[in-house]
């Protein structure tokens, strides 16, 4: 949820990574209703898995609040970096708890892993089209 915020927040500070990060945003809700899937199918209750974090925390720990404040006068590029390492500790993280579970569960979070390979690839093209 807090990489959710993060990305539909600063959509609008920067005109140029806007559309991008919207789509990043939807994605991040995508994982969110996988998650809550994952849960229903593991307990057989319904459940928000953003409920079941701490509040006001990104993917990687980062906090939200300190992330928004910070990116105030940055460059595009400076949220692209931030925006790439939270993708990939989410990735790694992703891939440590499902290798730690094993099983079906597995196999879920590997492919949240991959989604977050593809983030960090969509990230990474509009940072290198940045430098240039």
């Amino acid at each position: 949820e807090g990489a959710r915020r993060f990305y539909t927040e600063t959509a609008g500070d920067l005109p140029e990574l806007g559309e991008m990060f919207q789509t990043m945003a939807v994605g991040e809700e995508r994982h969110r209703d996988q998650l809550a899937a994952l849960h229903q199918e593991a307990t057989g209750q319904a459940g928000d898995p953003a409920s079941l974090a701490p509040a006001g925390l990104m993917e990687g720990g980062i906090d939200l609040e300190q992330a928004l404040t910070w990116v105030a006068g940055r460059e595009a590029a400076d949220l692209l970096e931030l925006a790439a390492t939270m993708e990939a500790n989410a990735h790694d993280r992703y891939i440590l708890v499902g290798r730690a579970l094993g099983g079906e569960i597995e196999t879920v979070f590997m492919k949240l892993a991959e989604a977050e390979k593809v983030h960090m690839g969509q990230l990474m093209e509009a940072f290198s089209e940045r430098l240039g």
